[in-house]
């Protein structure tokens, strides 16, 4: 696999509509311009082994809003739909399905939009199809409809909001593939409220209960490690939002 920063940030990589320029956003599409945790950490959960594996089935990314979090699942989907699997599956999962195409779909395709260098890749309202066979799609929480999934990556967006039985039996279909060499869960969001979801809760707090990724030990949320790891499972919890984001 290409590395995903390599790629993101090159001329054929991730393409946003505007950028950071003198102290001001300016409208001007171009490659990503990613802060320096967030590469690291995109870098350190996409990175495969020898084998071409990634580290983990599943990964948990809490963080405030207007951090940059759909760009990252828009780009986390783009670069697996490019270069992961052939023939498979990337899936954008919300609490409605419009919401999934305005938000995390969207970033996705306004990123093939303002590629020059991405030809013949046609997105849809709800679809986009790569030339190798892969589709990344939008769907709503109808855990009846997608159960049994084939996916490479399956991404969640504000998973705090999952409080009803139906939406959090999606994140229990969505199992990991044992025929895919590649088979993650990706949940991007911010906290919630205490009490408001225990699926979300329970994602962060178990991650937690591990021990932080020492490879990362130097970006923290007031003082302690923001970045943990529990066997095949990341998380990223942080309530602070860098200066430093371009996205």
């Amino acid at each position: 696999m290409k590395s995903i920063i390599e790629w993101a940030t090159s001329k054929f990589g991730f393409y946003v509509d505007r950028h950071y320029v003198d102290g001001r956003w300016v409208l001007k599409p171009g490659p990503i311009e990613l802060a320096d945790y967030h590469a690291r950490i995109l870098d350190h959960c996409f990175t495969p082994d020898d084998t071409g594996r990634l580290p983990y089935d599943v990964i948990c990314w809490c963080e405030p809003a207007k951090s940059g979090k759909s760009a990252i699942a828009g780009l986390a989907s783009e670069w697996m739909a490019l270069h992961g699997e052939k023939n498979s599956s990337i899936v954008m999962a919300s609490n409605k399905q419009n919401q999934a195409a305005s938000l995390m779909f969207k970033s996705l395709t306004d990123s093939i939009e303002f590629n020059p260098h991405l030809p013949n890749v046609g997105p849809s309202k709800l679809a986009a199809t790569f030339r190798n066979g892969n589709v990344v799609k939008a769907i709503a929480s109808n855990s009846k409809g997608e159960a049994g999934a084939r996916f490479s990556l399956a991404l969640f967006d504000e998973l705090w909001g999952y409080v009803y039985e139906d939406a959090k039996r999606l994140w229990t279909e969505f199992k990991t593939d044992p025929t895919r060499l590649n088979s993650v869960r990706f949940a991007i969001g911010y906290a919630g409220y205490v009490g408001e979801s225990d699926l979300w809760q329970g994602l962060l707090e178990g991650g937690k209960s591990g021990e932080p990724a020492p490879e990362l030990a130097d970006i923290t949320n007031d003082g302690e490690p923001a970045c943990w790891r529990n066997g095949r499972t990341f998380v990223f919890w942080s309530h602070q939002c860098s200066n430093t984001v371009r996205i």
